[in-house]
């Protein structure tokens, strides 16, 4: 069956499909696509954290670890972030109530870049070099606001 205001003499329309189908399909879609997201970044970051426990280097073996727990906190809040806003429509209903979580999230993102800083730091790297172990007796001065939240 033609569409009547199609866009083009090819898009034709399954008698059977309704709007509200193809809502609820596409919302399936989304959900099956964000838990294969979330799966794939919880296998990195586990990955991550067997690649900084194997790390001969211990400030790489210590912070690792530390890294990989405030990554699994964002993803856990960013599930809970994207769930309120599925249960509340719209973002800018949300947005009030959800401020305290985007906020935590922001937090949490800014103290891994504060973490990666310092990494990069004490290797003496620049972005984009490949970290290599170090001696923690090298470590350069640090700037007050290099680690805190």
């Amino acid at each position: 069956m033609k569409m009547e205001n199609a866009s083009s003499p090819d898009d034709v329309v399954d008698p059977g499909v309704t709007p509200e189908t193809t809502v609820a399909v596409a919302a399936a879609e989304m959900k099956l696509s964000e838990e294969v997201i979330a799966k794939r970044r919880l296998e990195k970051i586990r990955q991550y954290l067997v690649e900084s426990l194997d790390d001969e280097d211990a400030w790489r073996g210590c912070v690792g670890p530390i890294v990989c727990d405030l990554l699994e906190m964002c993803q856990q809040l960013k599930a809970c972030i994207d769930e309120e806003l599925t249960q509340a429509g719209s973002f800018l209903g949300a947005l009030a109530s959800l401020e305290p979580a985007f906020n935590t999230y922001l937090r949490i993102v800014r103290q891994v870049e504060r973490l990666s800083k310092v990494d990069r730091r004490i290797c003496g790297l620049a972005v984009g070099q490949p970290r290599v172990a170090t001696s923690i007796d090298t470590l350069p001065e640090m700037e007050s606001g290099d680690i805190g939240v």
